[in-house]
């Protein structure tokens, strides 16, 4: 807030006549009436810092005998006359309870005759006693409380117009009379001014018991412009003629005498008046108009196009929603305007057919669950219409719809799906026809187009297989979850899934997953073997498998014999088949040929095998002229033939001569091999000549430096020739030649 020192002689010039008619007003009645009363307490007067309060007759004996209660308010200034008019020296005795009992801190004050008693700091709700200093049985009781007052505004928000006003009154006071200071501050605590420049900070303003009956007056009693008194007992303020623009304010009332305080907040708002509305709006959706304004419980003009105008009444705060029905409005965008007071604001809104999407994958899988999700801004149900064939139905919610298509048993080739957004279940069951009536009626909200490719098995096994190995077999399979794997070897038994009869053999699945799928056999004897793959087709039935078992012929059948009645079994149907052969043999590991090697280039080392991918392979030298360091490699299937391992040995620091390699799987498989590693050649000697200068003069003397290198440790001639050119003219001339 912003402090400004105010005198209190000055502070209270504007309002004297009201503040002087009350007490003397008081004091002729109390005269008139004086032989009717019984009691020492005559009474008391009110003024802006306190009053002066007039006793007579004998002190009673306590505050319970005191028959008239006269109240002095915490914080005020209080002087004492007698009856006579005199202003006497007093004592002023306090706290007591009403049968004159001390309170805690019960103390003397004197009081020097027509000075005045500060109440500020006494103990509230208790009694006081006031005697003459030279006669201490003249006097009286009075009770000291404390204000408290409320305030009330009419209406916490105006607007800001031309005359625009807003009134206040006391709501609650407990205090008969008394001047107020009154003060505006704005948001950020600043008083404000009003257009006579007058600062609206601790004017003074009169009041009685709940009623304002003076005007207020700035320090030197001059009337505030801009805000006045009513016969009501309230204060207007014109925020035309008050500096309040659009802001909030809080209005601050204090009793200059008991220093007590209470605030208002006032929100003075620009006139104003604003529409919204969603842009678009699908037909059979509501049109929804959002009115904000100023204007409060006013009417409102809102009109839509031409099929919409009526005249409503905004609500306490100036809002106001309205709702319009689309079922019977055309397509198109329509204007919407809102007026009040002369004032108006314009929307536009267009009124269109609900938007559809849908994602579908480019392609499947025959045997794919094809997932596709769409949205949707109106209607209850998508209706899924695949090449003229009812499919099914999706749940639309928070526009948001989700289906789930099984292609098995489908068709390859292209499809079209198409989607109808409706309110209702459609009268088909799945696999009903559609037709071509009925899209055209309904309309196709959206559609996509998908390939469906028709299942694929692959099956990877190597052609050598080491007997200390597992046999692994996998492959890739798509449109479906399974492949069923059979094992026959050289004499025609079924060696997976093991059966100890031959005639009942279970065909168990091995799952796929994300398209893939592997079986681990274990390990097997040596031998030639026939590995079957197998998965149904789009009908999700073969022929080689009923109830669950193989059919791969009885007891006694060779080879050859199954593997013909389970590709008979599968001709003509659309069943993915695959036969592979392999061989379990001895394992081994084998060097590759071993081209010599020159000391400091790398020395590769590569080899072949049919052990199974990810054996480590050991590598290291068993003879030679110095020490070469040992190398591990892992073996790598590249083809189905066999494996092979790769490695590189360091030369760096080896010296010259033939060494022996060894290979070890660490399973007792080995390998050797020889090479030699020679001396890299010597490099050729080298020679470089130079001057200090490119040109010379005649008569100058040329530095010539030559720098001979011989790495060969052998002698070398050197011829040394001098040339002097005439470029221009091709001539060239030796000018010296030494030969050492």
């Amino acid at each position: 807030m912003k402090k400004k020192k105010i005198g209190v002689g000055k502070e209270l010039k504007g309002i004297v006549t009201a503040a002087s008619i009350f007490p003397v007003t008081a004091i002729l009645v109390l005269i008139a009436f004086s032989s009717l009363a019984s009691a020492s307490a005559v009474g008391r007067t009110y003024d802006g810092v306190g009053g002066v309060l007039t006793y007579e007759g004998e002190l009673p004996r306590d505050a319970n005998r005191e028959p008239r209660s006269i109240p002095v308010y915490v914080g005020e200034d209080i002087r004492f006359k007698n009856l006579a008019g005199d202003y006497v020296d007093v004592i002023v005795s306090g706290a007591y309870e009403g049968d004159a009992d001390k309170r805690s801190g019960c103390m003397d004050y004197p009081v020097n005759a027509n000075k005045s008693w500060d109440s500020s700091g006494m103990k509230t709700g208790y009694f006081f006693k006031v005697f003459e200093k030279a006669r201490p049985e003249i006097g009286c009781w009075f009770s000291l409380e404390k204000q408290s007052f409320s305030l009330k505004l009419e209406k916490d928000k105006v607007q800001e117009k031309e005359k625009e006003s807003f009134d206040l009154s006391l709501k609650t006071n407990n205090k008969k009379q008394g001047v107020m200071e009154l003060t505006i501050e704005d948001k950020d605590g600043y008083s404000i001014m009003n257009d006579h420049a007058q600062d609206i900070y601790k004017v003074l303003v009169h009041y009685t018991g709940r009623e304002f009956d003076s005007d207020p007056v700035d320090a030197e009693g001059i009337s505030v412009y801009g805000i006045v008194h009513d016969a009501d007992g309230m204060l207007v303020f014109n925020t035309s003629q008050l500096n309040m623009n659009a802001g909030k304010y809080s209005i601050i009332l204090k009793d200059h005498a008991t220093e007590v305080k209470e605030d208002v907040a006032i929100a003075i708002e620009k006139i104003y008046l604003e529409v919204a509305c969603d842009e678009a709006v699908l037909k059979g959706n509501d049109i929804v108009i959002i009115i904000e304004s100023s204007f409060y419980e006013e009417k409102v003009e809102v009109t839509v196009g031409k099929f919409y105008n009526k005249s409503l009444t905004l609500d306490e705060e100036g809002r106001k929603k309205v709702k319009i029905p689309t079922e019977d409005i055309d397509y198109g965008r329509y204007k919407i305007t809102v007026e009040a007071h002369g004032i108006w604001d314009t929307g536009y809104v267009t009124i269109k057919k609900c938007e559809t999407s849908i994602e579908v994958p480019g392609v499947a899988i025959v045997g794919d669950i094809v997932h596709i999700d769409g949205a949707s801004e109106y209607g209850d149900f998508a209706i899924f219409v695949i090449d003229d064939v009812f499919e099914g139905e999706a749940t639309i919610t928070d526009d948001d719809f989700k289906w789930y298509w099984d292609t098995s048993g489908e068709l390859d080739g292209g499809r079209e799906i198409k989607v109808f957004i409706l309110c209702e279940h459609v009268p088909f069951t799945i696999g009903d026809n559609v037709s071509e009536d009925w899209q055209r009626k309904e309309g196709v909200d959206a559609s996509a187009s998908l390939f469906l490719f028709p299942p694929m098995l692959s099956m990877t096994v190597p052609k050598h297989i080491a007997d200390s190995d597992d046999v692994v077999i996998n492959g890739i399979a798509t449109g479906t979850d399974h492949v069923y794997i059979s094992i026959i070897n050289y004499k025609g038994e079924v060696i997976s899934p093991a059966s100890e009869n031959a005639s009942v053999v279970t065909a168990a699945r091995t799952p796929v997953e994300d398209g893939e799928w592997t079986e681990i056999i274990g390990e097997l004897d040596i031998g030639d073997y026939a590995v079957i793959a197998l998965c149904e087709g789009r009908d999700g039935r073969t022929n080689v498998i009923e109830k669950g078992k193989w059919v791969i012929g009885g007891e006694n059948k060779t080879l050859d014999e199954r593997v013909l009645i389970l590709t008979d079994g599968s001709a003509g149907s659309d069943d993915l088949f695959m036969l592979f052969n392999f061989t379990i043999e001895p394992a081994y590991v084998c060097f590759n040929p071993i081209e010599n090697v020159r000391i400091g280039e790398p020395f590769a080392i590569t080899g072949k095998t049919n052990r199974e991918s990810g054996t480590e392979i050991g590598i290291w030298a068993t003879e030679g002229s110095t020490i070469l360091s040992a190398v591990i490699t892992m073996v790598e299937w590249q083809n189905a033939d066999h494996g092979v391992f790769t490695a590189t040995i360091d030369t760096m620091g080896a010296v010259p001569g033939i060494y022996t390699l060894k290979a070890d799987d660490g399973e007792g498989n080995t390998d050797t091999a020889t090479v030699e590693i020679v001396a890299p050649p010597l490099p050729a000697p080298e020679v470089s000549i130079s001057t200090e200068r490119n040109e010379y003069s005649p008569g100058d003397v040329i530095n010539t430096t030559v720098r001979l290198s011989n790495p060969t440790y052998e002698a070398q001639n050197m011829l040394f020739k001098l040339y002097f050119v005439i470029p221009t003219h091709n001539n060239w001339t030796v000018i010296e030649q030494k030969k050492w």
